[in-house]
């Protein structure tokens, strides 16, 4: 197209608002090539990714003489077919351009080596293996590779076909942003079209698999969708041939700066993938054992993230990813919209699609692709096999016209009977039906509070994560800003923070300024960089204090100090202490405080060991509190630097009194008799309704936590329901009636803890029909 034609489709695509852009662009560079002016426009971002390579690929067909033919303006390696126009993209091994094939005239995607690793021989090969094996799979939803150029100077490039339209990535995140304006029935219209994109990726990758060739980097920026529907999966960049005996660990090392861009960026060395997308195996490095049920775990996410508009593993640093990758740990799924309700078939789908052991999962990518198909077409799926009243009230569903003829039938036959019969009927399928609803909305109401549950817990972990990302952050800053500290052991000689008040909340003086500092036994303060180490935690008051307060609900930017201050030490929060140990033996305390004593070290306690050389966030086991706090469950995350070097632990203690008092019982359901949380062993950590507040039995002495806490320990008893302590144990989600002891029991697990939410209702009241029904 010329250059006219050009500007006049970029006015009516981009809008009124490119028109002074266009001209300054034109003044400043005074350029009369389309290509040319259209490359400016990309690279000043003026134009979108989409929207450059959708006016890129629009040129007329163009025919003339065979060869080779650089033109001005164009960057060609010497001898290359291709004249790079502009670039699309580019990542940590390869940049992207649209290029002219000079010999067919076509638009084609152009890939190649970025200049900084151009000399890497592993990288090289790794490239080369990249096309080779792209090339070699030959399936509608694989971009299909057109050629191989090795340039003068040893520089590998390939060709492609040029996809016209969105990722995936941007297609989400344009529905989540438009969430908000449509009707459910939109929103049912909405996952359907990309459940259907979904499927196309199902299918090229469930070939890929036949081929015996894993991917390793699935996620919705390498999924292209183009302006017919079309689906390509793209960048095999870390493609890997099973049993090719692939080296653990690439040259690349993985990046561990914890910045939010990291997050969705491909990274190299021993953890190979995008965090956020990170199968448990490739998380934990076992890159020589990946099989077909890594890449099928990440597809997991990725349904997860269709149906819901939010992106599957959340994290505010790589770390933090990782750690939660390797432990198979995803957030709850529930759409982005509250009122939105995700049916039990898709959860049931992703849950087995991204179980944390890979013979949990579905054997094939394949299977996944099938169970998904079986419920778009309203059939029953594996990963939810139907009830025998599922099952029936399904056939009856998609059978009406045979239902409705059967039901005449027996009419017919029956007409000689007797009208009772009829009416007997009649009220037993109208009793059947009410008794469904009935169950099912209860069903629905425990699963939607147990989301809520498990978001609460999420939100903790995410405190949690925030403050062992902010000592990190201050403990390896070469010249962190200094501060005053005081120690524990002149607390209570009157060295005390200068906001020390009496606490009717912790019965006793603390400080909601400063965290108070402890030394281990052995630990001069004069030692090498302890009044250093002593000064940076010191520095943490601040996150402490925005900690407790968001356990609350409150918003701290916005609470008056004063208001804050009263709710701290009169009030109390779900937090109730908090702590960073460093493995130098330098200990801080929140509140502040001088109640600890004299051969205190914080190594030496089991919250420091929860965490101590793992990953991501620990959930220790619930003990009793000295200071009367009640039932408390404590947390730890371990601290490493950006070496990999292991600084210590942070953690906190969490009391179950807000847990419940605010959130265990489930609103609106009169037949909610009581409500539980249960252990993965089936045993009552707490619970709200007549029996009480959990757990059964508390003594002083060795129980279930006494060597994981101090207190006074836990001995926690069974729920009382047996069917339900062996789902649980089993980990399965469902719900048991007990026609004897007339209760409904529904159990519904809860993913940040590995515990199980479990109400109790009055079947009486569950299934009582209205007056006059």
């Amino acid at each position: 197209m010329n250059l006219a034609e050009l500007k006049q489709r970029v006015r009516t695509l981009a809008g009124p608002d490119i028109e002074a852009r266009l001209a300054e662009v034109e003044r400043e560079q005074g350029l009369s090539d389309p290509d040319r002016l259209l490359a400016q426009l990309r690279d000043r971002r003026l134009i979108s990714t989409s929207l450059y390579t959708e006016l890129a690929a629009g040129s007329p067909i163009e025919a003339g003489p065979a060869g080779p033919r650089v033109e001005p303006g164009r960057s060609s390696a010497k001898g290359s077919s291709y004249a790079l126009l502009g670039l699309l993209g580019r990542g940590a091994m390869g940049e992207v351009f649209v290029a002219k094939d000079l010999e067919l005239r076509r638009r084609v995607a152009y890939k190649r080596l970025v200049p900084e690793v151009r000399g890497n021989e592993r990288l090289t090969a790794r490239f080369f293996e990249e096309v080779q094996v792209t090339a070699q799979l030959d399936h509608p939803n694989i971009v299909p590779i057109y050629g191989l150029e090795v340039g003068e100077d040893g520089t590998l490039g390939y060709s492609m076909k040029l996809v016209q339209g969105d990722t995936l990535a941007e297609l989400l995140e344009a529905a989540a942003k438009t969430a908000a304006t449509r009707t459910p029935a939109e929103e049912h219209e909405r996952l359907a079209a990309h459940l259907d994109y979904f499927l196309k990726v199902c299918d090229g990758i469930a070939y890929a698999h036949s081929k015996r060739v894993l991917h390793r980097d699935l996620k919705p920026e390498n999924i292209m969708v183009g302006r017919y529907h079309e689906v390509y999966v793209m960048d095999w960049g870390i493609c890997r041939i099973i049993g090719s005996g692939d080296d653990a660990q690439d040259p690349l090392s993985q990046p561990a700066a914890p910045d939010e861009s990291a997050r969705g960026r491909t990274q190299y060395g021993a953890v190979m993938g995008t965090p956020a997308y990170l199968s448990p195996e490739q998380a934990l490095g076992k890159n020589p054992e990946l099989d077909e049920r890594s890449d099928l775990y990440t597809l997991g996410l990725i349904l997860q993230e269709v149906v819901t508009l939010r992106r599957a593993v959340s994290g505010d640093n790589v770390m933090v990813l990782v750690a939660k990758a390797a432990q198979g740990v995803h957030d709850p799924v529930t759409h982005l919209r509250p009122d939105i309700a995700i049916a039990p078939e898709l959860k049931a789908i992703i849950a087995r699609a991204t179980a944390l052991r890979p013979e949990a999962r579905y054997a094939s990518v394949a299977e996944l692709a099938a169970d998904l198909r079986r419920y778009l077409r309203g059939d029953a799926v594996l990963a939810k096999p139907d009830t025998p009243l599922e099952a029936a009230v399904r056939w009856i569903g998609k059978h009406r016209t045979l239902s409705l003829a059967a039901i005449l039938g027996l009419l017919l036959a029956g007409a000689g009977a007797t009208i009772g019969v009829l009416v007997w009927g009649r009220h037993e399928l109208e009793r059947a039906h009410h008794h469904e609803l009935a169950l099912g909305q209860f069903l629905d109401q425990a699963a939607r509070h147990s989301h809520v549950l498990d978001n609460q817990f999420h939100r903790y972990e995410a405190a949690l994560e925030h403050l062992a990302g902010r000592a990190t952050q201050l403990l390896t800053d070469p010249e962190p800003p200094g501060t005053d500290y005081y120690l524990t052991t002149a607390f209570d000689a009157g060295r005390r923070p200068p906001d020390t008040l009496h606490s009717d909340y912790d019965q006793l003086p603390v400080s909601i300024g400063w965290p108070t500092i402890q030394l281990a036994p052995g630990v001069s303060p004069d030692g090498p960089d302890v009044e250093r180490e002593a000064r940076t935690l010191s520095l943490l008051g601040p996150v402490f204090r925005a900690m407790f307060l968001k356990s609350r609900g409150d918003v701290p930017e916005k609470i008056p100090a004063a208001r804050a201050r009263h709710v701290l030490l009169h009030e109390g929060a779900p937090i109730v202490r908090a702590f960073v140990t460093l493995a130098e033996g330098v200990h801080s305390t929140y509140p502040g405080t001088g109640n600890l004593p004299a051969d205190f070290d914080g190594r030496q306690r089991p919250k420091y060991k929860l965490a101590e050389g793992t990953y991501g966030v620990r959930w220790g086991n619930p003990y009793l509190d000295r200071r009367g706090h009640g039932l408390l469950l404590p947390s730890a995350v371990a601290l490493y630097g950006e070496d990999g070097r292991f600084l210590g632990v942070a953690g906190f203690d969490l009391t179950f009194q807000f847990i419940r008092e605010k959130l265990l019982a489930l609103p609106d359901a009169p037949a909610a008799e009581e409500t539980y949380l249960v252990d993965e062993a089936g045993q009552v950590v707490v619970q709200s309704g007549p029996g009480g507040a959990g757990p059964l039995d508390a003594e002083e002495g060795d129980g279930r936590s006494t060597s994981a806490q101090s207190g006074a320990a836990v001995r926690l008893q069974p729920l009382g329901y047996p069917m339900v302590v062996a789902a649980i144990r089993e980990r399965r989600t469902g719900h048991v009636e007990l026609a004897e002891e007339h209760k409904v029991v529904a159990y519904c697990p809860l993913e940040s803890l590995g515990w199980y939410y479990v109400v109790v209702a009055n079947a009486g009241l569950l299934f009582a029909r209205p007056a006059g029904k």
